[in-house]
């Protein structure tokens, strides 16, 4: 019996900020009876993905070129014990409600045969620094990422999954004139100075170009930058700037 009422073994508990006692009781044709001293038994709460979110940074648009560094970070009042930091490989494991087990293993009903399992980057414990954020250090490729958190009593919880995309080229054209939010910008989040083809300095800017100079769009045509992309590389080259009637 657990509080005074019968148990049946393997029936999930109901959560309780206060422990419950259990006691065995027996019962015969005089009639039934409990033990006296019980058992305390605490339960735990278990994790709800609507109460945590992973985020990325950058964050607006989780975009960065190939070699630069992204950073994850869990927002959560949960203080889990573990936090295993997964490589999203082909299907995501943890798309189906209760994937995982309490250590943080696919239970053997979800694995997927056809797809690889995803990659575990890093185990971080909450007594560690920065437990819930970690850095994506020179990445090469577009990838999704998760967080799995673990308290080793409930079955492990997955954050959301986020994409971080990877630039291998700096853009050509844009077309800051006829979109809105949608390649109007070029290189923002970084440090541009934009030239005209007789060389003169038009915009030094250290948030991208959004195709304007002193207040106004200029001309579409050629213009030729200098960049400094996160990893401090420095590249020059031309950019055109487009208009659609």
């Amino acid at each position: 019996m657990i509080d005074g009422v019968k148990y049946s073994p393997n029936t999930k508990l109901p959560y309780s900020n206060i422990p419950l006692t259990l006691r065995y009781y027996a019962k015969n044709a005089c009639g039934s009876d409990s033990s006296y001293d019980g058992v305390t038994i605490s339960t735990q709460a278990r994790m709800k993905a609507e109460n945590f979110m992973l985020v990325t940074k950058p964050q607006n648009k989780p975009r960065v070129f190939r070699n630069e560094s992204a950073e994850l970070k869990l927002v959560t009042k949960y203080r889990p014990y573990e936090y295993h930091w997964y490589k999203v490989n082909g299907a995501f494991d943890g798309r189906f409600e209760e994937a995982f087990d309490k250590e943080g293993q696919i239970k053997e009903e979800y694995k997927d045969l056809v797809s690889e399992p995803d990659s575990l980057l890093e185990i971080k414990y909450k007594d560690e620094k920065e437990c819930n954020m970690y850095e994506l250090i020179g990445l090469q490729d577009t990838a999704s990422y998760y967080v799995l958190m673990i308290d080793s009593v409930c079955p492990a919880v997955p954050s959301n999954v986020v994409a971080i995309n990877v630039i291998k080229d700096i853009p050509t054209a844009f077309t800051p004139m006829n979109s809105v939010g949608l390649n109007d910008t070029f290189m923002e989040g970084y440090p541009v100075v934009i030239f005209n083809r007789y060389g003169q300095k038009l915009v030094d800017s250290q948030n991208g170009w959004d195709g304007k100079c002193r207040g106004e769009y200029v001309d579409p045509g050629v213009y030729f930058y200098d960049i400094i992309l996160k990893d401090g590389s420095k590249h020059k080259g031309s950019i055109e700037v487009v208009y659609f009637k």
